[in-house]
């Protein structure tokens, strides 16, 4: 789930619907959201930022979800189909994919990243050490202006971390 601190909800996106849940004193159990337009019927992978719910499905199209009108689109192409632990994150005005599988029978996690800007995806190319194939987690670190990406491998537990530019990876 995400936190949409400032319309006070949290924000889930579960099998085709999205479902809110209201924060502060009073609260209140999860609810629908009543979206228009075609929605899509699931994730691989979900954000939130730039007042919409980003929405990754398994075939690779990009949702986008207008948080002031609840209103689906679909922005622009993706990269390709992505499954099994996708992770993408939202800052500054850019979206961020990390990992997955292109399809439902590869063998090995992907170790690459895309970025979506000015809708147009490209991928991620830098120097160092990519993080480790594997199930992953993206957050954004707005200090250091830098993605940090969880990964997890046979090793256990990986952090690494590149910057908005994406020129370095750093442990």
């Amino acid at each position: 789930w995400h936190l949409d601190a400032p319309r006070a909800r949290g924000l889930a996106f579960v099998e085709g619907a999205v479902t809110a849940l209201p924060l502060g004193v009073g609260g209140g159990p999860w609810a629908p959201v009543p979206t228009r337009g075609e929605a899509p019927g699931s994730a691989a992978a979900t954000a939130l930022g730039g007042d919409h719910l980003w929405v990754l499905d398994p075939d690779g199209a990009l949702w986008a979800l207008d948080l002031d009108t609840d209103i689906w689109s679909t922005p622009a192409a993706s990269p390709g189909p992505r499954l099994h632990h996708a992770s993408m994150a939202f800052a500054e005005g850019e979206l961020f994919l990390w990992g997955g599988c292109p399809s439902p029978r590869c063998a090995r996690y992907e170790r690459r990243g895309w970025r979506l800007r000015d809708d147009t995806w490209s991928p991620v190319e830098a120097d160092g050490e990519a993080p480790p194939a594997g199930p992953t987690r993206v957050l954004f670190d707005p200090v250091d202006r830098q993605w940090i990406i969880a990964g997890f491998s046979h090793l256990g537990l990986d952090l690494r971390a590149i910057d908005l530019d994406g020129v370095l990876w750093r442990d």
